[in-house]
This record gives structure tokens, C-alpha cells and sequence, in this order.
């Protein structure tokens, strides 16, 4: 009997503990309520400027006194440059060449058949330093004998 009696109270031991841990078992709390969401500020109200309008976009190596041959025709290059020093027949097209010191500028006209006139496609230039200033210091010579 003793070991049904300490049989009995290690089960009854066991049955209070187990339950015992139970109780200590805390429900999930609730979930609380949705907080309200603090109000939007609000911008500072400016008065509505309007942006100033862009400024007209110039290729870095243009310049209004630039002097641009490709695409004109003889009679611009006539009032642009003068009267070539010489002249001669490519194949094809013609050649026109400008002299002033020691730059020598060949420009070559060819055929559009679209516009039915001779423009210019090419141009040659000799005695300049090859950077585009270079090349408008020549063609400014060779405008400014035109001119005189």
C-alpha cells in the first residue's frame, strides 16, 4: 500500500504542477487599437513663380561669327569667301580653292539633284593648327581680303 499511496501522490504531484503551469499561462493580449495618424503637414505655401524660360542652347564650338561652309551653295560661298583664286573640275563636282598666307582652304561643290544646284559637301583646309579656332582664324582671313 505504501506504493500505491506514493504512486497516488506523484500523479496528484504531477496532475497540480502541470495545472499549476497552466494557470500561468497568460492569454495574447489584445491588439490595440489603430493609433490615428498625426495630420499631414503641410507644404509652406510660396507664391507660384513661374521658372524663367531656357536659354537658347549654343553648340560649345559655334559662334555667331563662325563661318560655316558645309551645305552652302556657290553664291554663299561667293558673298561669304569671294571669288575662289582657283578653280578645278573633280570627278566628281568642282573644286574651289581660297589662299591668304600660308592657309589654303579647298571646298568641294557637288550636285544636289533635289535642289538642282551645286553645294558644298567637303572642305580641305591647310596652314591652320587643326583645332576648329584654328580653322576660323583662316576663313576670317580669307573673308576679310573679300571684303577689301
Amino acid at each position: 500500500m505504501h506504493s500505491q499511496q506514493s504512486l497516488t501522490f506523484l500523479m496528484t504531484t504531477i496532475l497540480a504542477v502541470g495545472l499549476g503551469a497552466c494557470a500561468l499561462q497568460r492569454p495574447a493580449p489584445a491588439p490595440l487599437p489603430p493609433q490615428p495618424s498625426p495630420p499631414a503637414m503641410q507644404a509652406p505655401t510660396t507664391p507660384s513663380l513661374k521658372p524663367p524660360p531656357p536659354k537658347p542652347r549654343v553648340p560649345p564650338e559655334a559662334h555667331p561669327e563662325d563661318i560655316t561652309l558645309i551645305g552652302l551653295s556657290r553664291p554663299e560661298v561667293t558673298t561669304a569667301l569671294g571669288d575662289p583664286q582657283e578653280q578645278k573640275d573633280s570627278n566628281p563636282g568642282q573644286t574651289w580653292i581660297y589662299r591668304s598666307g600660308s592657309c589654303t582652304v579647298e571646298i568641294l561643290f557637288l550636285l544636289d539633284v533635289t535642289r538642282n544646284d551645286d553645294f558644298v559637301v567637303d572642305q580641305r583646309m591647310d596652314g591652320t593648327d587643326g583645332t576648329p579656332h584654328g580653322e576660323q582664324v583662316c576663313l576670317r582671313r580669307i573673308a576679310s581680303h573679300h571684303g577689301k
